[in-house]
């Protein structure tokens, strides 16, 4: 039993050593009015006791300088899923860890859903950084930062086109499945495969999206290795599960007149 309240301290408190900097606060109202008085962004985490990928952000990803030196320009707040559903289910967490950039009036602007993995994780917090004003700067009147904006735009109309992207190239792939845009999904996905170094995580939840991605179009024996490889190497369990029920009903299905998704 202490082992759990331990892991439900670390996770809820933040107040382990390594992290002992960043701030979590457990109420997001607390942290959405925090954000407004000192004119910054608001990262948030839902996490439960018994995720495993939760824990290892905390343990390992968190206390890296980099990540931490990022971590600690946001307002930072936890939200455990199981004792806090009703958050949770707002913001639409389908697994552990979602991670979630929001603005002061709760606007999300950045998701994650999974474990992104501490070099995702550093690239999406820097763009969001460096693309937004409200976060990383000393605070300023709102309407002052509209101001400045405003002059900024109007000595630079192209800026905003040249800025990257803080969307992640998995991010938009899932925002396209979602949207039932498969096609544009998979244009997506099949480069980022490609293109991978490694069989790390972001090419394991990869696969598991284009296998998912093949089945809605159709493509059943070229979403089968996807299925096999996201069954075993998918990063969080429950898409290892979906994964492999995916491929349990492929194999079982025929496939002749209508998709497995379907029956």
């Amino acid at each position: 039993m202490w082992i759990r309240v331990a892991v439900a301290f670390l996770l809820i408190s933040g107040t382990a050593l390594q992290a002992e900097e960043i701030r979590w606060r457990t109420s997001l109202a607390d942290g959405l009015k925090a954000a407004r008085e000192n004119h910054s962004l608001v990262y948030v985490q839902v996490v439960t006791e018994w995720c495993g990928y939760c824990r290892k952000l905390q343990a390992d990803d968190y206390p890296r300088p980099e990540i931490k030196a990022l971590l600690t320009q946001f307002v930072t707040v936890t939200i455990d899923g199981d004792r806090q559903p009703e958050v949770a289910n707002g913001f639409k967490a389908r697994g552990y860890p979602t991670l979630l950039v929001l603005q002061p009036d709760g606007t999300i602007i950045a998701r994650i859903d999974g474990y992104p993995g501490p070099e995702r994780l550093k690239q999406t917090l820097s763009q969001i950084l460096s693309e937004n004003k409200m976060a990383g700067l000393d605070p300023t009147p709102l309407s002052d930062q509209k101001n400045n904006s405003r002059k900024e735009e109007d000595s630079s109309p192209t800026s905003r086109d040249e800025e990257p992207s803080s969307i992640h190239p998995l991010d938009i792939a899932l925002q396209a499945m979602q949207s039932k845009e498969f096609r544009k999904a998979l244009d997506i996905l099949n480069p980022f495969i490609s293109e991978s170094t490694s069989s790390n995580t972001e090419f394991a939840l990869a696969r598991f999206y284009r296998g998912m991605t093949l089945m809605e179009l159709g493509q059943f024996e070229k979403a089968r290795s996807d299925l096999d490889f996201a069954s075993r190497r998918a990063p969080m369990p429950e898409q290892r599960e979906s994964a492999a029920e995916l491929l349990k009903k492929l194999n079982n299905a025929k496939l002749a007149d209508k998709s497995p998704l379907k029956e």
